[in-house]
């Protein structure tokens, strides 16, 4: 393996998570000899800059399936790379020099993965929810607490990759870093975030039920992401607030050490989640898509994080209460920081782009 062609989007609507996550998967297949490029209708200049911050090319392009266009350029820009590796690698195994796809986005349905996989490429579809009718490809990668008990409908030669052991996370948490400080008596230090964009606002939301917690001495940072469009209420509202309430934005946030700042978090249950848990931060969990409600029960039932629901449902009232209840609850904090860290050990990445990179076709199952 030594060309990576990482197909996926980000928008205000879509968020930010499709590219993010394979950002983390990128930083893994470079750091063993891959190159890697990012086809990507992505507008953000900060998230585009953190593409190639990480080693990785990134092709700008302007439009998305079910646009033809979308297909053609993918299969033109495979052709490209396919030659160029072939002309450098004319004495390596056809494994070293497949050239693999990797797809992460849901509006690349059933017969674009099949147009890929029959061009003769390698392909990995990353997937959430199996919704579906058929999944196409080399290797199909769900990495959330509930994925095994999903009903996939794979091609016969598909080598599934399911659950939270294939997380992938950002290289910043996938080092030896120091993963829980300790378990406070009560904990006042609160860490809100909401995602790269929150176009809902939540943010918001979750400020106003901090406020009404009744935490001593509280401290509040609340991460807003690069796409989030209503960074002047958050800061308004921060210095209107009787706490102590700081802002930050952008896609180069120190995560790991807000994370280990922070004795519980108030987040969104996208890829943040498994973030929290590999640093021991237990939090309340707010669903802001339909693709995170298996994840916020599933961390819920694992008694990692605390499900608050669908965040049409969720009121400041309800935060300030859950949120006064686990900063008081000292040994069920101490709980689910060790179940966490239990959960996530920040190898997903690292794990996937090994079998990427060591798979043999036909692939032979009992070597995985």
């Amino acid at each position: 393996m030594q060309s990576v062609l990482i197909r996926a989007d980000a928008s205000s609507e879509i968020g930010i998570g499709h590219i993010m996550r394979c950002l983390a998967l990128a930083s893994a297949l470079i750091k063993m000899g891959a190159t890697v490029t990012f086809l990507s209708n992505c507008q953000n200049e900060a998230l585009r800059d953190r593409i190639l911050n990480c080693g990785a090319s990134f092709t700008e392009l302007r439009f998305s399936h079910p646009d033809p266009a979308d297909l053609d350029t993918t299969l033109g820009a495979l052709a490209q790379l396919s030659e160029s590796q072939s002309e450098r690698s004319s004495d390596a195994s056809d494994s070293e020099t497949a050239v693999w796809v990797v797809l992460d986005g849901y509006h690349f349905d059933s017969a674009f993965q099949r147009s890929i996989r029959q061009s003769g490429h390698r392909l990995l579809v990353v997937d959430d929810n199996a919704k579906l009718p058929s999944y196409h490809a080399d290797i199909l990668l769900n990495q959330n607490i509930l994925a095994d008990q999903l009903e996939y409908n794979l091609d016969g030669d598909t080598c599934p990759l399911l659950g939270s052991s294939y997380a992938l996370l950002r290289p910043e948490f996938q080092a030896d870093i120091q993963t829980s400080k300790g378990v406070s008596q009560v904990a006042n230090k609160i860490l809100i975030t909401m995602g790269g964009s929150d176009l809902e606002n939540v943010s918001l939301t979750a400020m106003d039920g901090a406020d009404q917690a009744g935490i001593q001495d509280m401290q509040v940072k609340v991460i807003a992401g690069p796409a989030n469009i209503h960074i002047e209420s958050l800061r308004k509202a921060a210095t209107t607030s009787g706490h102590s309430m700081i802002i930050e934005q952008g896609s180069n946030v120190d995560m790991p050490g807000n994370m280990s700042w922070a004795d519980v978090a108030i987040g969104a249950a996208g890829s943040t989640c498994w973030e929290m848990a590999r640093m021991g931060l237990p939090g309340l969990l707010i669903v802001v898509a339909n693709n995170q409600l298996d994840i916020a029960y599933g961390l819920h039932e694992a008694d990692v994080a605390i499900n608050l629901g669908r965040h049409t449902d969720v009121t400041a009232d309800q935060i300030a209460a859950e949120l006064s209840q686990l900063c008081h609850g000292t040994e069920r904090r101490a709980l689910m920081s060790s179940n966490g860290m239990q959960l996530i050990d920040g190898k997903g990445a690292d794990r996937v782009a090994t079998i990427m990179k060591g798979l043999s076709f036909p692939i032979d199952r009992s070597a995985l």
